[in-house]
């Protein structure tokens, strides 16, 4: 099996265990993480945003900073766009080229 269909395989599992966990999930802003996003951080790279509820609440306390994501599923995808600066769509490996050249905190 080559190494493109075993992805493709564990996507498609993710996209199903995706479907299974309630719509409130994804809204999620996971206030007590905040303090570990350093001070300093201007650019942050959110793996797995969901609908970008992290995100969106660490722009609202701090709005200096720019906040990306990277999420699987499309629906939830879309919600996240409309609150982050920028969302790419699909799994970390696969959003490796829109990536390339970019600088986090």
């Amino acid at each position: 099996m080559r190494v493109n269909d075993i992805m493709e395989s564990q996507y498609t599992d993710l996209n199903a265990q995706y479907a299974t966990k309630a719509e409130t999930y994804y809204e999620l802003s996971r206030p007590e993480m905040v303090e570990f996003i350093p001070e300093s951080a201007k650019k942050v790279l959110e793996v797995g945003c969901s609908g970008g509820g992290f995100g969106a609440l660490l722009k609202k306390e701090r709005p200096d900073v720019e906040v990306w994501g990277i999420e699987p599923s499309e629906d939830v995808a879309g919600k996240a766009s409309e609150k982050l600066d920028k969302v790419i769509c699909g799994t970390f490996q696969a959003g490796l080229a829109e990536l390339q050249g970019q600088k986090f905190d």
